[in-house]
């Protein structure tokens, strides 16, 4: 998209981004590309949507779509003022009806913008794509965050997206689906210097919060559900030994300690579990579901001077006198 430059005053670069000539070259690869992405993962289950760059964009790829791609069967076409056809597709309430996939060679796909329907009947079309009834969604300012369908694999973004809404945005492919951990993301946009920059962000701010020697499994912004699991299942087995519901006995049980390494390692399992509780959230997935030990989720939550202080109680000093002042805070 970056390589295409418009003359000054000479036309908008979105008119050219939404105009037909441009748009259908780019509709074809999308569908071309679903329909290889299908084949090579043997799953014609497996969804697609595109981030258009305008709503005018996403309206024109829409109409572009069910001239060349939708059933004839699954239209609803009325003539405008001059006799020309205009393209729409049946209800939503009529595609659920259908029990059987539309004829080889054609794809359902719905428009999801904030003022495409009312919103009722764009939910019922997302709902349509979650069971697997709509091939793509072509979405504009829609469905970037808290949006969850593990069957959408194939991500095609066409808009700038920045920082937190970045992340947001790549993470709705980022659901497991049957045998597949992860999704993919075809950029026409360039987004590869913003995804730096957050990812560079993020590091900066978690090495502030945990410091670099903490940072083992934190050296990216994305984590599946899989790992996630793995991590907590790791961390629950060096943590068990441990009184963690009460943090003084937990600190006692610090003090009592005389293996600097086993310190080390309760630090590195509680910080990771702050992490994965920081990533599962901002990247929309459930938190709870994967740091679900009630007793580490409360201890998280403690201010980060305690068991910060805990730790160099140990790794330190062995004052008695710092240790009894440590405890009390």
């Amino acid at each position: 998209m970056n390589s295409i430059r418009v003359k000054s005053h000479s036309v908008k670069e979105s008119d050219v981004y939404a105009h037909r000539t441009y748009v259908q070259p780019l509709l074809d690869y999308v569908i071309n590309d679903l329909q290889q992405f299908r084949v090579k993962n043997e799953d014609n289950t497996l969804g697609g949507m595109v981030v258009c760059n305008s709503k005018e964009q996403a309206q024109m790829m829409y109409r572009l779509f069910l001239e060349k791609y939708a059933e004839e069967t699954e239209l609803d076409n009325e003539r405008d003022e001059d006799g020309a056809t205009v393209y729409r597709s049946i209800s939503a309430g009529e595609m659920e009806a259908k029990k059987t996939p539309c004829r080889k060679g054609c794809y359902r796909a719905a428009l999801i913008t904030y003022d495409s329907f009312d919103k009722e009947t764009r939910a019922k079309w997302i709902e349509l794509f979650k069971d697997g009834k709509i091939d793509l969604l072509i979405v504009f300012q829609m469905l970037q965050t808290g949006f969850d369908a593990p069957r959408l694999k194939k991500l095609y973004l066409h808009r700038m997206v920045k920082e937190h809404n970045l992340l947001q945005t790549l993470t709705r492919v980022n659901r497991p689906y049957k045998e597949m951990k992860y999704g993919y993301v075809v950029d026409f946009a360039n987004i590869e210097e913003e995804y730096s920059k957050t990812n560079r962000e993020y590091q900066e701010e978690l090495e502030h919060e945990v410091g670099k020697d903490n940072l083992k499994h934190t050296d990216r912004l994305l984590v599946t559900m899989e790992e996630a699991k793995s991590r907590v299942d790791e961390a629950r087995k060096v943590l068990a030994p441990y009184e963690l519901g009460n943090p003084e006995i937990f600190s006692r049980q610090l003090n009592m300690e005389d293996d600097r390494e086993v310190i080390r390692s309760i630090v590195r399992s509680l910080e990771d579990m702050r992490s994965l509780q920081n990533m599962l959230t901002a990247q929309g997935s459930e938190a709870e579901a994967v740091v679900e030990i009630s007793d580490i989720h409360n201890l998280i939550k403690l201010p980060e001077i305690v068991w910060t202080c805990w730790a160099l109680l140990i790794m330190l000093t062995r004052n008695p006198i710092l240790a009894n002042f440590l405890t009390w805070l």
